[in-house]
């Protein structure tokens, strides 16, 4: 009898895991957020590169601009297809952080996501697509990043220029504000 339940819950364990989705890699990240209320009612979109390394539900990585310098750590979780993932960012030098919070469901094929996202007193929806790796070096990610996401670390040993944690900072918020 205890034979059959140890198989059960090995089963039902391998059943489990195959649910949850796996993020890791690179997402190209399109959001659209609508103004503040008191602000202009259109809506305003921004392009993410967001590359996460996960572990069982943990979820580590870091945002950019698309276009922009190296990015803003992230953190978050994945639980099943459900993953939420956040990261803090200054509208200027003298403002508090705020914290810029996504929540989306992971496709059937692990390959898109949409879901809602939260920043001050804002909100929007977003759409993601896992990008594919072909072998080359681009973006900080390693020839087998599908396999593996890399996490950019902030260098805060430059003084005479804003790092690429700022410059992405800035960059971000020139858009969602």
């Amino acid at each position: 009898m205890i034979k059959y339940v140890v198989l059960f819950a090995v089963v039902l364990a391998s059943v489990l895991r195959a649910r949850m989705a796996d993020v890791t890699g690179e997402w190209s990240v399109v959001a659209r957020l609508a103004a503040a209320v008191g602000k202009d009612a259109d809506a305003q979109q921004v392009e993410l590169v967001c590359t996460f390394a996960q572990d069982d539900t943990n979820v580590v990585g870091s945002c950019r601009p698309a276009s922009g310098p190296e990015g803003i750590p992230i953190s978050g979780a994945a639980h099943g297809k459900n993953v939420e993932w956040s990261f803090q960012i200054a509208p200027n030098e003298k403002e508090k952080k705020e914290r810029a919070t996504f929540r989306g469901t992971v496709g059937t094929d692990g390959s898109v996501m949409n879901g809602t996202l939260e920043f001050g007193a804002s909100r929007g929806d977003f759409r993601a697509k896992k990008r594919r790796c072909d072998g080359r070096r681009t973006h900080g990610l390693t020839p087998d990043c599908c396999q593996k996401a890399v996490v950019h670390q902030r260098d805060d040993s430059r003084t005479d220029a804003p790092n690429g944690t700022e410059a992405t900072e800035r960059a971000i918020v020139g858009v969602l504000r």
